[in-house]
């Protein structure tokens, strides 16, 4: 689990019941996270298009898609929660 997740909890109580929250309801954290993989893959998909090449606003284009991207993998990043990680306190 990400600390960032738990940042917002005051005392070990907080943070305890604030995992156990994430934890008990990670079902649609996962269902969150599928869509998220799905809609980066659409991206990326469109960002290698090599029809992308014919505008001349292209290297805008690719740091904007590489910018997206580096935002899927933040919020995918801090909304999984490791198998292992949910089993330690």
């Amino acid at each position: 689990m990400k600390t960032k997740l738990l940042a917002s909890a005051n005392g070990s109580d907080d943070k305890k019941k604030l995992k156990a929250y994430y934890i008990e309801h990670r079902l649609i954290f996962d269902n969150i996270v599928k869509i998220l993989e799905e809609e980066r893959k659409i991206l990326m998909n469109q960002s290698e298009s090599t029809k992308r090449y014919e505008n001349p606003s292209w290297a805008y284009q690719q740091a904007d898609f590489i910018g997206s991207k580096r935002t899927y993998d933040k919020v995918i990043d801090l909304l999984t929660i490791d198998p292992i990680e949910e089993k330690h306190d």
